[in-house]
């Protein structure tokens, strides 16, 4: 160990001295790079050349507006007819900027009033200083419109003919199509007027009776239906007064009546329907069942002995049944000999006419109906006891 240890040391003082002995560091001197600039004098070059014809072409478009010119393009008269309370329409005039070497000449835009009945002349562009200006309107009610002429001036540069004409030209369209549209608005105003005063026009119409009468009668059914016998009451009295020989709705006035308790203005009110159509056979049943209610069967049977002119199966059933309870064989016989001719296919008709024939003792007839009452039907279970009965006992005497 202490021999590799000597040689350590041996080996660092040799380091030693070399790095004392050595020279000292100096800063070494580099040479720039030299730098290439030609694409920058390619682009300066282009630039350049791009403004040089761009300065020349200008001053070549300025010498041909060297000679100061004067051009006039008129517009022809246009006449709109007058439209009240319309907004007024204008026209702006507006001239293309020309530039000159010296100075700027920038073109003001003027708006062509409209006046009443009177021409106007607006200048399109006029040489004004490089200080903006506003714009100045005047308006006017479009009641007469009338455009004459417009003059097209420039001190000393003349503008462009083709861009004054274009101007012009649509300053003229723009006039056709603001009547135009002017013209619509007065149809269209018109035709609004038109229709308001068709919207606001009355017309009288005159009803007739019938037609009062289905108007009450309405006004009635809407009382009855909201509960008020009182309003349908004065309703029904007046569909009446318009229409008498209604019978629907006197039918319906006398129950309304009945149902209040005013029997005597119930009766009152079928007699009077009877005095006008003394045959009608509703208002005599209605009568006849409003006097069975009151116990009154003789009264009602007396509204019924008149046979009705056409076929009612109603009005001959309530006349036989009151006479069969009143013992009025005849009435009872003729009214269910009617009733089985109609309506033969009803068993009740038919025990009606055999308790009439029984009664009348025609006991070979009476048996034939009893049978046909069994053979029909619609008869109650009490009624086939008793028509078995009667059976029995007519066999029985014939026997």
């Amino acid at each position: 160990m202490s021999e590799i240890n000597k040689k350590l040391n041996a080996l660092s003082q040799k380091h030693s001295n070399r790095s004392s002995t050595s020279l000292p560091l100096q800063a070494a001197v580099v040479k720039p790079v030299p730098q290439n600039n030609g694409p920058r004098w390619m682009i300066a070059g282009l630039c350049i050349a791009v403004m040089t014809g761009g300065m020349g072409w200008w001053l070549g478009s300025q010498s041909q507006l060297s000679n100061p010119k004067e051009e006039v393009v008129s517009v022809e008269p246009v006449t709109v007819k007058p439209a009240p309370e319309l907004p007024p329409a204008t026209v702006a005039m507006v001239a293309e900027p020309d530039i000159e070497s010296d100075a700027e000449l920038k073109a003001v835009p003027e708006t062509v009033s409209e006046t009443l009945q009177q021409p106007v002349v607006v200048s399109t562009a006029k040489k004004i200083d490089i200080q903006p200006t506003s714009t100045k309107s005047v308006v006017a009610k479009p009641v007469s419109r009338q455009i004459t002429s417009v003059t097209s001036e420039m001190k000393p540069p003349v503008p462009d003919v083709k861009k004054t004409a274009a101007v012009v030209h649509e300053a003229k369209s723009n006039t056709e199509q603001t009547a135009k549209q002017e013209n619509l608005n007065v149809q269209s105003a018109g035709y609004e007027e038109d229709k308001l005063t068709e919207g606001l026009m009355i017309e009288t119409v005159e009803l007739d009776a019938g037609q009062l009468a289905n108007v009450e009668y309405k006004k009635a059914q809407k009382a009855l239906k909201s509960g008020d016998s009182r309003k349908a009451i004065g309703y029904l009295r007046q569909t009446l007064k318009y229409q008498p020989e209604w019978v629907k709705a006197r039918q319906k006035l006398s129950a309304l009546y009945y149902g209040r308790g005013e029997n005597r203005k119930a009766v009152a009110t079928l007699q009077d329907g009877l005095v006008l159509d003394g045959d009608q056979p509703d208002l005599r049943l209605t009568m006849a069942r409003l006097l069975v209610n009151e116990s009154q069967q003789q009264a009602a049977l007396n509204v019924l002995s008149r046979l009705p002119e056409k076929k009612h199966s109603g009005y001959l059933a309530m006349r036989g049944a009151l006479a069969q309870q009143l013992n009025n064989n005849e009435l009872a016989m003729s009214s269910y000999q009617l009733l089985v001719k109609e309506e033969p296919y009803d068993g009740r008709w038919w025990l009606g006419l055999g308790i009439a024939l029984d009664r009348s003792e025609a006991a070979g007839k009476a048996l034939d109906a009893y049978k046909q009452a069994l053979l029909r039907g619609r008869i109650s279970q009490q009624s086939q006891k008793f028509i078995q009965q009667r059976l029995a006992l007519l066999e029985a005497r014939e026997g």
